[in-house]
C-alpha cells in the first residue's frame, strides 16, 4: 500500500467512524449538545469527529460508546475497500 493509498484509507476510515457516531446518537434521540455534555467534551470537539477528522482515541472513542450504549467496535467501519473486515 503506497503512502498515497493509507491516507485515502485513513480518511475514509474517519469519515465512517464519524458517520457511525452520529447514527448511534440520532437513533438514541440525542443532539450533538446532549452526547457531548455526557463525555464532558466541548461541543465543537465531538462535531470535529462526527464530520471525521481524525484523532480521537480509543479511551474517548469507549466514552461515546458507552455514553451512547453500543459498543465501541458497532461503531467502526464495518468494511472498507476490502481491507477491514470487522
Amino acid at each position: 500500500m503506497t503512502t498515497r493509498d493509507r491516507d485515502a484509507w485513513e480518511i475514509e476510515f474517519c469519515r465512517r467512524l464519524g458517520a457511525n457516531i452520529t447514527t448511534a446518537r440520532l437513533a438514541k434521540g440525542w443532539s450533538g449538545y446532549d452526547l457531548a455534555a455526557a463525555v464532558e467534551i466541548h461541543p465543537s470537539v465531538l462535531w470535529r469527529y462526527e464530520d471525521g477528522r481524525p484523532g480521537i482515541g480509543l479511551d474517548l472513542l469507549q466514552t461515546i460508546a458507552d455514553a451512547l450504549g453500543v459498543t465501541s467496535t458497532s461503531l467502526l467501519p464495518r468494511k472498507l475497500n476490502g481491507m477491514l473486515d470487522a
